[in-house]
C-alpha cells in the first residue's frame, strides 16, 4: 500500500462519496456537522491506531491525507446533484405544482422508447420550444422530458424530432413505502417533468449517426422472425443493451423476476467478448495497428450502446487491457478496475448511487478475487464446466448483499439459471455480434444467422419461464450499516490469508447479519399501515406472529408486495376482503360492515377501532355509546364528513385523497381531530409506542 498511495486515494474518495448518499438530496447544516465529524473522528482514530496494528502499511499522515480526501469527496458529491437551470421546462409549470397543465412541446427523441404494457411507449425528450396556453408563441427553452405517449408507431425512435401536445407534470415520489421512487430516478438524470400526451407527429431528424446505425441493425435482426415471439429483440437487447432496444414489457418483467435483468444490458461480458475476438484475429497484424482496432471497435460498441455507466466502466478497463497485451505489459486487474471506477466517478459523481454501476462494479470485483477459490474446489469438473459455475458463484457472492438492500428480496432461481442459462447466453452474445457486424455490411446474413439464433433465444426465455414460479425470499429492509459490516466481512477475508479457512462461517455470518435483525422485528413488532389507495383501502397489519391484509381482492397487489419484501414477510396469516359477508377467522382482527350506514366497516385490532368509509353518501349517525366510539376515521375523496368528524371526535381523521381544501383542513383541526391525507403525507403508520405518523421518511416524500 505504501508504494500505491493513488490507489488508497481512490478508495478513499470512493468511500467519501458512498458516506453522503444517506443524506438524501437536500441535507441540512445539521446533517453535514454529524458527518464531518464522524469522517474526522474515524480519521484521527486510524492515523493513531492503523500505524501501529499495520505496521508495513501508511504512515498517519497519509491516513490523514485519505481522510480528507474522503471528507471532501462527500461534499462533492452533494455539490454535483443535478439541478434544474432557469431556462429548464419544467420551470414552466405553474402553481399549484401538483395539478398537470396543458402545453405544446417541441424537442427530439433520446432513446428508442420502451413500452409500457398499455400499448403506449416511453421516451425520453429532449426539448427546445414550449407553449403554454393561451400564449400562443412557442418559447425556447431547456432540459429534458419523460414523455409518455399512448399511441405511438414502431418507427417513431431516437434521433427523430417532434411536436407534442399534452400534460406536463412533476414527478412525485412514492406515496407508499417499498414503492419505486420515479421522481428521485428521473431527478438523478436531470429530468425534473412529465409530459402525458396522445401521439406526437415528426417535424424532422436530428444527429442521426449512431442512432440510425442502432436502429438499422435491430430491424435486420427482426427482419425474418415474428415481433411477437420476442426473440429478436432480445438478441439486440443483450448485444446493445434495453436502453438502445424496445422490448416488449412482459419479456423484461420475465427476466427481472428471474434475476436475469443483467442480461438485457449492454454489460462487461460483451465488451469483453468483443475485444478479446478482435485481439484473437489480429495476432499477426503490427501493435500500432492492433492498437488502433481494438479501441476503435470498443469506441464503436460504446457508441452503440450509450454512454451507460457499466459500459464506461468495462470500456476503459479493456481499453487498458488491449493496450497491456498488444504491448506485451503486465496489468494489475483490481487496480485498474479501482482507477477507472474513480476516473469516472471523478467526472460524474452521482454515479455513485447509481444501481447499475455499483453491481457492475461489485460483480467485477467479485469475479477477479473469487474466482480462483471457486474453481480450486470445483477442480473436479471439467475447465470450461468449472469455470462456467464459478464466475456466476463470484459475481452472485458480491452482488447478493447490494440486491437485498436494494430490493429486500432473495431470488433462488437466480444463481442456478444464471449458471444454465451462461451456455446460452455466451452463444447469443457471440453470434448477436456477428450478425450485428452482418447487418452493416450483408443485411440478408444478419437476418438470416438472427433466425438461427432465434431457437437458443427462445430456449433462453423458456428456461426463464421454467423458473418463474419459484418462490421468492421476502428478507426485511437492510439497513446501510448492515451492508457495511458485510462487505467489511468479505474485505477482511480477501486480505487477510490466515482467515481464508474461516471462509465458510464468516460468509455465514454475514448472512446472519442481513436476515435476522428484521426477522426478529417481525416477530416481536406491532404496527398497521393504511396504503395510499383511494379507490379500495389497503390495510396491512402485523402482529407477533401474525400479519392481516385487508384489500379488495386483484387490486392494490403493486401496493402491497414492495412493502411485504421490506419488512420480510413471507406469508399472510389473515386475508380479509371488503365485501358484504363479514371474513371473521379466530385469532384475526375483526373487519365487519356498520349496519347504520351503507359503505362503512369497523375494524378492529387490540385496543384500535377504525371506521372506513367506502362511500360519498354520509347519512346522519345514530348516537354511539362512548365505548364504541372509533379511534380513527377513514374515508377516500376529497369531500370530509365534517358532521361525522363533529360528532364521533376521533382522535385521528384520514383521507384517501390527493388533497384536502384548506378549509377543510382548518374545520378537522379545529374539532381536535389529528389530520392525514394520504396524497400529501403518504401511508399512514400506527404504532402502540407512537400512535399515526408517516409511513414514508420526509425524504421519501421529495
Amino acid at each position: 500500500m505504501n508504494r500505491n498511495p493513488g490507489l488508497v486515494a481512490c478508495l478513499a474518495y470512493i468511500l467519501g462519496l458512498l458516506s453522503s448518499l444517506p443524506l438524501g438530496p437536500e441535507p441540512g447544516a445539521l446533517d453535514w456537522g454529524l458527518l464531518t465529524l464522524v469522517w474526522l473522528g474515524l480519521t484521527v482514530l486510524t492515523a493513531f491506531l492503523a500505524p501501529r496494528l499495520w505496521i508495513r502499511g501508511p504512515e498517519a499522515k497519509t491516513w490523514l491525507l485519505m481522510g480528507f480526501i474522503a471528507l471532501g469527496a462527500a461534499f462533492y458529491c452533494h455539490w454535483r446533484i443535478p439541478q434544474p437551470s432557469a431556462q429548464d421546462i419544467s420551470r414552466s409549470l405553474k402553481p399549484p405544482l401538483y395539478l398537470p397543465q396543458t402545453v405544446a412541446v417541441t424537442g427530439e427523441l433520446l432513446n428508442p422508447g420502451q413500452d409500457n404494457g398499455r400499448g403506449g411507449r416511453n421516451f425520453f425528450l429532449q426539448a427546445s420550444l414550449v407553449q403554454k396556453q393561451p400564449d400562443p408563441q412557442f418559447r425556447p427553452v431547456q432540459g429534458q422530458l419523460y414523455l409518455s405517449l399512448k399511441s405511438a408507431p414502431s418507427s417513431l425512435g431516437a434521433c427523430q424530432k417532434i411536436r407534442v401536445t399534452g400534460e406536463l407534470y412533476r414527478p412525485r415520489a412514492p406515496k407508499n413505502p417499498g414503492g419505486f421512487n420515479f421522481a428521485a430516478y428521473l431527478a438523478n438524470q436531470g429530468i425534473f417533468s412529465g409530459l402525458r400526451a396522445t401521439e406526437g407527429e415528426v417535424i424532422g431528424r436530428g444527429n442521426c449517426a449512431f442512432a440510425d446505425l442502432r436502429r438499422r441493425i435491430v430491424d435486420v435482426q427482426g427482419a425474418w422472425l415474428k415481433p411477437e415471439n420476442g426473440a429478436g429483440l432480445l438478441i439486440s437487447s443483450i448485444v446493445l443493451g434495453q436502453k438502445a432496444v424496445s422490448l416488449p414489457l412482459p419479456l423484461r418483467r420475465l427476466f427481472g423476476q428471474v434475476g436475469l435483468s443483467h442480461l438485457l444490458a449492454a454489460s462487461g461480458y460483451q465488451v469483453s467478448l468483443l475485444a478479446g475476438s478482435v485481439l484473437g484475429f489480429s495476432a499477426a497484424l503490427v501493435a500500432p495497428l492492433r492498437l488502433v482496432l481494438g479501441w476503435g471497435t470498443i469506441l464503436l460498441y460504446l457508441g452503440l450502446t450509450g454512454l451507460q455507466p457499466s459500459v464506461l466502466r468495462a470500456s476503459l478497463m479493456w481499453g487498458g487491457i488491449v493496450a497491456a497485451t498488444v504491448y506485451q505489459q503486465k496489468i494489475r486487474a483490481l487496480g485498474a478496475l479501482l482507477l477507472v471506477a474513480t476516473l469516472l466517478l471523478l467526472i460524474q459523481p452521482r454515479w455513485i448511487g447509481d444501481l447499475g454501476f455499483q453491481l457492475s462494479f461489485l460483480a467485477t470485483w467479485g469475479i477477479l478475487v473469487s474466482t480462483p477459490y471457486f474453481q480450486e474446489k470445483l477442480d473436479f469438473l471439467p475447465p470450461k464446466i468449472g469455470e462456467m459455475i464459478a464466475v456466476p458463484l463470484a459475481a452472485t457472492l458480491w452482488t447478493t448483499p447490494l440486491l437485498l438492500g436494494q430490493f429486500s428480496q432473495l431470488l433462488w432461481a437466480a444463481l442456478p439459471l444464471n449458471i444454465l442459462a451462461t451456455p446460452l447466453v455466451e452463444l447469443l452474445s457471440l453470434g448477436g455480434m456477428v450478425s450485428a457486424v452482418l447487418a452493416v455490411i450483408a443485411p440478408p446474413l444478419g437476418s438470416g444467422l438472427t433466425w438461427l439464433l432465434a431457437w437458443p433465444a427462445q430456449g433462453l426465455i423458456w428456461l426463464a419461464g421454467l423458473f418463474k414460479n419459484l418462490p421468492a425470499l421476502a428478507t426485511g429492509q437492510t439497513a446501510p450499516w448492515q451492508l457495511v459490516l458485510v462487505y467489511s466481512l468479505f474485505i477482511l477475508v480477501w486480505l487477510r490469508p490466515n482467515l481464508r479457512p474461516w471462509r465458510g462461517w464468516l460468509v455465514t455470518l454475514g448472512l446472519i447479519l442481513l436476515l435476522v435483525p428484521s426477522a426478529v422485528q417481525s416477530l416481536t413488532q406491532t404496527e398497521a399501515v393504511l396504503f395510499h389507495a383511494p379507490q379500495t383501502p389497503a390495510v396491512l397489519i402485523r402482529q407477533p406472529g401474525r400479519v392481516t391484509l385487508i384489500q379488495t381482492p386483484g387490486a392494490g397487489e403493486g401496493l402491497i408486495k414492495p412493502y411485504l419484501a421490506q419488512k420480510g414477510v413471507n406469508r399472510i396469516d389473515c386475508a380479509l376482503t371488503w365485501s358484504a359477508t363479514p371474513a371473521l377467522k379466530p385469532n384475526c382482527p375483526t373487519l365487519e360492515p356498520l349496519p347504520f350506514q351503507p359503505g362503512l366497516w369497523e375494524l378492529r385490532f387490540g385496543k384500535q377501532r377504525w371506521w372506513l368509509a367506502q362511500t360519498a353518501r354520509f347519512e346522519p349517525l345514530p348516537a354511539i355509546p362512548p365505548a364504541q366510539l372509533p379511534t380513527a376515521l377513514v374515508w377516500a375523496g376529497k369531500y370530509a364528513p365534517l358532521a361525522w368528524l363533529d360528532q364521533l371526535r376521533p382522535p385521528a381523521a384520514i383521507a384517501l385523497a390527493p388533497y384536502l381544501p384548506q378549509g377543510i383542513q382548518r374545520k378537522i383541526t379545529a374539532l381536535g381531530s389529528e389530520l392525514w391525507i394520504t396524497g400529501i403525507d403518504g401511508a399512514v403508520l400506527w404504532t402502540p409506542q407512537q400512535g399515526f405518523r408517516p409511513a414514508l421518511e420526509e425524504t421519501d416524500l421529495r
